[in-house]
């Protein structure tokens, strides 16, 4: 009889243990990350009664959690690729808005037209101020749009730095919770901490909204976590610093970057997916060249329409001056250089310009310069100057093998004015 009772009380233990988990998932329904649980059970170990073996009734071998590591990890990467499609886009509607804001054109057209009036009645005062009212009217236009192309710059740091914060707050709680895991293993005695490994699970699919991520888990069950092409960020119970920091050949940008050490390695080239790579793209792919766009297309109107003004005469009979001043183009060199360079536009090959901005590089003989937007490479001998795709290039001092620049022939030519 007390058999008999005991496989009842076993069987009772059961259920109540599998009624006790079917409430904890009720109750986790709409918990974010939550996987569902089961309850394992097993025959206990039968007795053997002379004519045969017993049995003693049911016990709970484990509460297993359903979840499938594979699945999990194309939900990662599904995550971080339409991340990085979702805040690209986002911020391209905003270049769009920019350009196509519906003032630029018609102070354009106006220059123009209020031009003509000029050609077909030179002698008109009013016709003069209309037109000098019209052209500054289009240099504030110029000069608004590189305003909010350099606000848009500053807000795409600020996503930067934000979004390197959250991946630091993401990858410090990893490592705590893989502490918890391990310890909860062993404490069990190797049963799953399902609750604790479904959290990590959700910060890991977080942490993939910022950034492409890989993982690997290890005996113990602590996963490390390494993002870009390799680069440990997560090893068991301990994680690496990221920061943002300033480019080395122009501080305006911010990058991506390892602290460890005392040392900061940039790894912004390595971001491939996720938010991070999103923002870093947009900027190298549409606001950089949306912003030479505009300088170069200030610097053709500006150039061509001061060689004209230059060759005619007032109406007092003095030479004309220039009729715009064109922004500048701009050299940053790398800390440590030991030359330097100038750049300036060749007013005689302004149709040569590009949308790119350049890097320029000593090796010991030539320069190497590299346009950013297609990697093409030219070799630079000699000690110049160097007439290229619209620019001139000097040295005013001899380099060093090492020294090198970035130059930005066209991106604030817009932020010229009238005389």
């Amino acid at each position: 009889m007390s058999g008999a009772l005991s496989i009842g009380v076993s069987a009772l233990l059961a259920n109540q243990r599998q009624l006790s988990t079917t409430s904890h998932n009720i109750a986790n329904v709409h918990t974010e990350g939550y996987s569902r649980q089961r309850v394992e059970q097993q025959a206990l170990p039968a007795q053997y009664a002379g004519v045969g073996f017993i049995g003693k009734g049911v016990d709970i071998s484990s509460i297993s959690r359903l979840a499938d590591q594979f699945l999990e990890i194309q939900v990662r990467n599904n995550t971080a690729g339409e991340a990085r499609a979702s805040i690209y886009a986002d911020f391209s509607i905003q270049v769009d808005g920019i350009v196509g804001d519906g003032t630029f054109g018609p102070a354009l057209a106006r220059f123009f037209q209020t031009l003509q009036d000029v050609n077909n009645d030179p002698s008109s005062i009013p016709a003069r101020e209309v037109f000098l009212t019209a052209t500054r009217g289009l240099t504030d236009r110029f000069q608004d749009l590189d305003s909010r192309f350099s606000a848009l710059n500053d807000n795409l740091n600020g996503a930067i730095s934000q979004r390197v914060t959250q991946l630091n707050s993401y990858s410090s709680a990893l490592a705590a919770l893989n502490r918890d895991i391990v310890q909860a293993y062993g404490t069990s005695q190797g049963q799953s901490p399902n609750d604790l490994l479904d959290q990590r699970d959700r910060l890991l699919k977080e942490l993939s909204k910022i950034t492409n991520i890989s993982t690997i888990e290890q005996q113990d069950h602590a996963t490390n976590v390494f993002l870009g092409n390799g680069q440990l960020l997560v090893a068991a119970g301990t994680n690496i610093t990221l920061a943002a920091t300033p480019n080395p050949l122009d501080g305006s940008r911010l990058e991506v970057s390892i602290q460890s050490g005392g040392v900061s390695t940039e790894i912004s080239s390595a971001l491939v997916t996720g938010e991070l790579a999103g923002i870093l793209a947009f900027r190298d792919e549409i606001l950089d060249p949306a912003r030479n766009a505009i300088g170069r297309l200030a610097a053709g109107l500006s150039i061509t329409m001061n060689t004209r003004h230059q060759n005619g005469m007032d109406l007092r009979g003095v030479l004309g001056t220039p009729l715009f001043v064109l922004g500048s183009a701009n050299v940053n060199a790398a800390l440590g250089n030991t030359g330097s360079v100038s750049m300036s536009l060749d007013s005689l090959n302004v149709g040569n310009l590009t949308d790119s901005d350049y890097r320029l590089v000593h090796n010991g003989t030539d320069f190497i310069l590299t346009r950013l937007t297609d990697g093409v490479q030219q070799t630079l001998s000699g000690t110049g100057p160097f007439s290229v795709d619209g620019m001139t290039i000097t040295l005013p001092s001899a380099p060093a093998a090492g020294d090198q620049y970035l130059l930005q022939p066209t991106q604030f030519l817009a932020r010229g004015s009238v005389p």
